[in-house]
Order: structure tokens, then C-alpha cells, then sequence
């Protein structure tokens, strides 16, 4: 049966199943060696009656005779003593330093039979209990948790109390008391009784008579020196004012009614001599009969129509804003609206811009930002060159569909003025064209297929991850560095239970000589010259590996780590690092 077996050589410890002794077991030294260890105890110690337990040369000695141990010295227990009973033979129990705490399961009883129980601070007495008294020091303080006081009594003076007070009769306070808790001591209100204008407005059920101005309208001037009527005037028949351009009318009131002239067509405000100065209306101007005009006559005038709200011109027939000379300019000049042309045309040309192109004149939009937004199709057609520069970052985006950019003989994308990128009339694709720039395909988290062969003339450098994928890799280098500390090899497998090694070619045929390991055996070994290829799967070594586990300690009862069975273990070694001493299994 396999098992582990000890190596003894000069300095190690012996292990040994039985040991019978005719004489004297003695250390080398003294003070060297020890019967047993922390971890490993003996079990029993037998000695005969009279045995002597000697501790250095007989400084202490623990002697046996008949239901007796004798010590030869005071015994010195910091730990404590467990006894059931204690009988003192002497009067004190003294404690040289620290406190003294006696801790009990149940009571503790104290039974003197004096009659009297003192307490003292190093002989000054601190508290005395006998049959009748309890009295403490004079400098002894004492509290209560709780004070109940009984009728109408302050005899405790100053009393503080550190929890809930119970009161059980009223009490009464010396401070200010008010017969109304809300009141201010003022009315809410104030009526004045008579004739009296002191209070604000004031109405009065008679007549009123006065000295000064009187009006029986709340909105007259109660003014005389003129005839004003109590009330309402009506006038009947035709009014005349004035007989000469020299007289005037002036109203000093609002009009309340419409002004309307007397036959239409016939009348007139103002004249072409004498003008009114501005119209202002709140409603609408409303025109009948033949063509009308407004007329700003004169060098340098000018019509402005200005309106708080919108401005709206509806024309039943085609209609033209021109200007015979100069520049007509259409504008929203407010910071956040917007001019909108629209046409309701839905077959053909809703909006039309002419800028003449007979003549060769230039469309010129100047904008912030230029958006053009169509539902359908949006056409730039030009007869010679198409050319669109922006200041800034600039995108060609679509919902939907596909951009498409075709070159009659050929595309060129350019940066700063160099071409990139080029396609030929034949459709060969060069990607950077300048020489020591850096061409970078795909994004850090993105996956770019090469669906052909790809031949690098060049070094390459692949600052991510490489992942092959196929049946063979094959490097036809002189020399393979690896920077890497550790290769992890049949990562690829679908578990885990895989042989793997390196495979030295010692033959024509591929195969060679391998360093594995065997995973059925959970061991690394060693197999013979040509054995093993780059297409073997499976490695049965030829002999394995012997490895050396170092702990504190003998071994247990199986190696640790390597090894399946009995034969895979045979030959691995065991180092006690507490003794040095040596096991190998076998």
C-alpha cells in the first residue's frame, strides 16, 4: 500500500511507534528538548507512588504519597482557584494591590455574629450597618429616583430632579395673569355717529347743501359761472358749430357712439392742405368701391405700418411688392422670430426665387445657420462644379436609406487639402496615402472583418488583443520572444479536463519530445523522443515530474495538489519546515 515514508537523516526527528526503555531517557543538553510539542501531546503520565515531579535541580518539587501532594513552596496561581469550600484558619484575607470583586450566582449572605457590619477606607469608617442603624460619613451624599411631595409644602427649598416630577395638587404662580388670553385691548371697527367726514367716505340718506361747488354728477366739475344741466342733454335738430375757419370745436369728453357720415363717398377727414396728425384705432379700416391708395408724397417719405401684433395683407388676385429703385427689404427683426415664405402650389413651384439667371447674378443666402427641411427629395442640381465648405464640423446625415457619393472617374477624401483616401475609375481603394501617418480601422469596442487574405509588408503592431482562430497557427521566425509571463494554453476547450504542454520536433515527421500535463493523472510529466506531435490531443507521460510541498508539520494522509490515485502520487516528497525532516510518498 502506498504510503508516505520518512527520509532519516543526521539531524532529523525520529518517528518511532513504540519505545522501551531499560534505563534513563536523557537530553542531550539541558533545557534543550521537550516531551511533546503545542500542536502534538502525550496523552498520560504514570508514576509510581513516591514519584517526584523535580522543576530545576529542586527549586520546586511536587512529591506524591498516599491522597497527598506535597508542595515545597507557596503555590502562585494568577489564573484563579476553583474550590467548592474555604476553611481559613487565620483571621484576614489580605490583597497587597488592585480590587477585590466578589461575584455571585445567587445572594450572598454575610453572617456576622457581632452584630455589627463596618465599612472602611484604610481604617476611617465609611459605612456601618447593625440591627437597628444604617449611617454612612458626614461626607456622604445620597440620591433618590423618586420624590413625591404631599400638599401644599416647598420645604425642600432648591430641589433638582433628574427624571419625571408627579405633582398631586394645584399650583398656583405668582406671575401676571390676564383675563383674556387673545385680546389686544382694541376695537375692531369704528362707527361714526352724526354729520362727520373724518372716517373716509361718507353717505348721506337728505339732501346736502353747500357753499362751494355743487354737482349732481358724479363725473361734472361742480363748477358754475356757466348753465350745466342736472342731467342728461339732449339736443334735437341740426347742429352748426362755428360760422369761419377761424372758429374751432374742442370736445373735453369721450365720444360713445359711432361718428358716421351723413352720404358715403362724400365726405372727407381732413384735407390736402390741413391733415390730421395720427389715427388711432383699435378696430379695422375697411374700403369699398374703386382702387385705393395710401400715399407718402414728398422727397424722403416714407409709409411705416407699425403693429403691437401681426400685420396681415389677404389680396383675392396675384399680387407684387416692388420698388422701382433701390433695395426692397422683407425682415422679422425681432431677436427670436422668423421670416416664412410659403406657397400652397402642391404640383409644381410653391415658392420661386428668380435672382435672373440670365444674367449670371448670384443667389447669396447669408445665415447663422442655414436648415433646409424638405418631406420629400431635396435636389441641388449644378451645370459645372458642386462645391460645399463649412467653417466648422460638418455632417451629411439621413434618417433613412443609403448616402451614396459617385465620382464620374473617381473619389477622393481629402483632409486639410491631402487625400486619404482615393478610388480610381476601377474602383482601387487606397486608405492613407501619406507616408508615416497612422491609419486606424474600427473602434476600441468594435469588431472589423478582413472577409479575404490580408498580407501586412510592414511590421504591424496590435496594441489590443489578437484572437486567431483555426486549426493551426504556424510562425516562421528564427527566434520567438514573448514579453507575456505567462502563456495560458487549451483555453479553447470545451472543459477543462485537457492535456497541454510545450513539444520540443525531435523528428522529420513533426513530432518530438514534451513537457505536459497529463489532466487524467492531475501531474506534470515527461514523455520520450517522437511521441508526441502538433496534432496529439492526449499526452501519456513517460515518466512525471517529482515536486516538493513545504508545510508545518507532517504530511496528511494523500500528497496535496498533484496526483489522482496511488501510482500517479509515487514519488512525491513532503518537507516538514517545522523539524526538516523528509517524507516521500511511496
Amino acid at each position: 500500500m502506498a504510503e508516505w515514508r520518512k527520509v532519516i537523516v543526521s539531524g532529523s526527528n525520529v518517528e518511532l511507534n513504540h519505545i522501551s526503555a531499560s534505563g534513563n531517557i536523557i537530553p542531550i543538553t539541558t533545557d534543550g528538548s521537550s516531551l511533546g510539542s503545542v500542536d502534538q501531546n502525550f496523552s498520560d503520565l504514570f508514576l509510581d507512588s513516591g514519584g517526584v515531579i523535580n522543576f530545576d535541580s529542586g527549586n520546586v518539587t511536587i512529591t506524591h504519597s498516599s491522597n497527598k501532594l506535597t508542595f515545597n513552596k507557596a503555590i502562585d496561581v494568577d489564573a484563579g482557584v476553583t474550590i467548592d469550600n474555604i476553611t481559613i484558619d487565620g483571621t484576614e484575607i489580605d490583597l497587597s494591590s488592585g480590587t477585590l470583586t466578589m461575584d455571585v450566582a445567587d445572594d450572598m449572605v454575610i453572617d456576622v455574629d457581632g452584630g455589627n457590619l463596618d465599612v472602611k477606607d484604610d481604617d476611617a469608617p465609611l459605612l456601618n450597618i447593625s440591627a437597628t442603624d444604617i449611617s454612612g460619613s458626614a461626607l456622604s451624599t445620597g440620591s433618590f429616583q423618586v420624590v413625591e411631595g404631599v400638599g401644599n409644602s416647598n420645604k425642600f427649598g432648591t430641589t433638582a430632579f433628574s427624571a419625571g416630577v408627579t405633582v398631586v395638587s394645584d399650583i398656583v404662580g405668582q406671575a401676571n395673569v390676564s383675563s383674556s388670553l387673545t385680546s389686544t385691548g382694541s376695537f375692531g371697527s369704528v362707527i361714526g355717529v352724526g354729520n362727520s367726514n373724518s372716517f373716509g367716505t361718507t353717505t348721506f340718506t337728505s339732501d346736502v347743501s353747500s357753499t362751494g361747488n355743487i354737482s349732481g354728477s358724479f363725473t361734472s366739475t361742480g363748477s358754475f359761472g356757466r348753465l350745466e344741466t342736472a342731467g342728461d342733454a339732449l339736443i334735437k335738430g341740426n347742429l352748426t358749430f362755428g360760422d369761419a375757419a377761424t372758429d374751432f370745436v374742442s370736445f373735453g369728453a369721450d365720444v360713445t357712439s359711432d361718428f358716421i357720415p351723413n352720404a358715403s363717398d362724400s365726405h372727407n377727414l381732413g384735407s390736402n392742405a390741413q391733415r390730421w396728425d395720427t389715427l388711432f384705432l383699435s378696430g379695422s379700416v375697411s374700403a369699398s368701391g374703386g382702387d385705393h391708395f395710401i400715399n407718402a408724397s414728398g422727397a424722403g417719405k416714407k409709409v411705416d405700418i407699425d403693429a403691437a401684433g401681426a400685420v396681415q395683407i389677404d389680396a383675392g388676385a396675384a399680387s407684387n411688392f416692388t420698388t422701382s429703385d433701390g433695395t426692397l427689404t422683407i425682415e422679422a427683426g425681432g431677436a427670436n422670430d422668423k421670416l416664412v415664405l410659403k406657397g400652397d402650389n402642391e404640383d409644381g413651384d410653391a415658392v420661386h426665387i428668380d435672382a435672373n439667371a440670365d444674367a449670371a447674378s448670384i443667389l447669396n443666402v447669408d445665415a447663422g445657420i442655414l436648415d433646409l427641411d424638405t418631406t420629400g427629395a431635396a435636389n441641388i442640381d449644378a451645370g459645372a462644379a458642386l462645391s460645399l465648405q463649412g467653417g466648422a464640423n460638418s455632417d451629411f446625415t439621413t434618417g433613412g436609406g443609403t448616402i451614396t457619393i459617385d465620382g464620374k472617374t473617381g473619389i477622393n477624401i481629402a483632409e486639410n487639402g491631402t487625400n486619404i483616401i482615393t478610388v480610381d475609375n476601377s474602383q482601387n481603394v487606397v486608405v492613407g496615402t501619406v507616408s508615416g501617418k497612422t491609419v486606424t480601422i474600427g473602434h476600441t469596442t468594435s469588431e472589423t472583418t478582413v472577409s479575404d487574405n490580408l498580407t501586412v509588408t510592414g511590421n504591424a503592431t496590435i496594441t489590443g488583443d489578437l484572437d486567431v482562430n483555426g486549426t493551426l497557427t504556424t510562425i516562421d521566425t528564427t527566434n520567438l520572444r514573448v514579453a507575456d509571463q505567462f502563456l495560458l494554453v487549451t483555453s479553447g476547450s470545451i472543459n477543462n479536463n485537457k492535456d497541454g504542454g510545450l513539444v520540443v520536433q525531435t523528428a522529420a515527421n513533426g513530432s518530438g519530445s514534451a513537457f505536459a500535463y497529463d489532466s487524467n493523472k492531475g501531474r506534470w510529466g515527461m514523455s520520450v523522443s517522437g511521441s508526441v506531435g502538433h496534432e496529439t490531443t492526449e499526452v501519456v507521460p513517460s515518466q512525471y515530474a517529482v515536486t516538493v510541498d513545504q508545510t508545518s508539520g507532517a504530511p496528511g494522509s494523500n500528497p496535496r495538489h498533484f496526483g489522482t490515485d496511488a501510482g500517479s502520487r509515487r514519488g512525491l516528497i513532503h518537507i516538514d519546515t517545522s523539524t526538516g525532516d523528509i517524507y516521500i510518498y511511496s
